[in-house]
């Protein structure tokens, strides 16, 4: 059996392993297609393999810090110096109800940050720190990019036919075959909650084996 690479994914149609002989058209745009593919996958797809963590220092006064680069979404925000504190992950209109100014300048209040929303590239609180503090995330991130630098990742080896998947239903859909682009992408959409279910009970088995020691 052929190992998935980017080489032999957006190779001719003919090459073993290749989007443009799985859906045996060779006027496809494979570097699209895994393209498109992998966005979708980025943008569904939660597994173990994606958390990673992140430490930072927040100012004095500073009332946002940037999300962590690859950032898709998190699984907490939380100060572990000088105090120990979890923030709480609301809705950007709830953090914005809750922001105040000080006195007649129209500067924003200082306080503890207690609570958070995404806003663009930053995690943006209601009031600005009352002092430095050093911050930590745990966060899923986009997976690696397959490319001529990156021939496997993770995934390619794992799940390759999640990936095959993925790819057949975007070439599909660059053929403007709305059947099959909706076939192909409901048995990846099956492969995602597998997926996302197995890395779930991964991690609360680990929780409870951690907790029973």
């Amino acid at each position: 059996m052929v190992a998935m690479t980017f080489s032999n994914l957006t190779g001719t149609r003919g090459q073993t392993g290749s989007i443009k002989s799985d859906v045996n058209n060779s006027t496809v745009e494979s570097d699209t297609v895994l393209m498109d593919a992998q966005a979708y996958l980025n943008m569904r797809l939660r597994a173990r393999e994606m958390l990673s963590t992140n430490t930072g220092t927040m100012t004095q006064g500073q009332s946002q810090v940037d999300l962590p680069s690859g950032f898709r979404a998190a699984v907490k925000l939380e100060l572990i110096a000088p105090t120990n504190l979890r923030l709480t992950p609301k809705m950007l209109e709830d953090v914005e109800a809750a922001r105040f100014y000080s006195g007649t300048t129209g500067l924003i209040g200082t306080a503890v940050p207690a609570i958070w929303a995404p806003l663009g590239s930053a995690a943006v609180f209601p009031s600005a720190a009352d002092q430095q503090y050093v911050y930590r995330w745990v966060t899923y991130q986009d997976m690696p990019t397959l490319s001529t630098d990156t021939e496997t990742t993770w995934l390619t080896v794992k799940n390759p036919r999640l990936v095959r998947v993925t790819c057949r239903a975007y070439a599909y859909e660059w053929l403007r075959n709305a059947p099959q682009y909706e076939y192909w992408l409901g048995k990846a959409d099956e492969l995602i909650n597998q997926m996302n279910g197995e890395s779930e009970s991964e991690q609360i088995g680990l929780d409870a084996g951690m907790s029973s020691s």
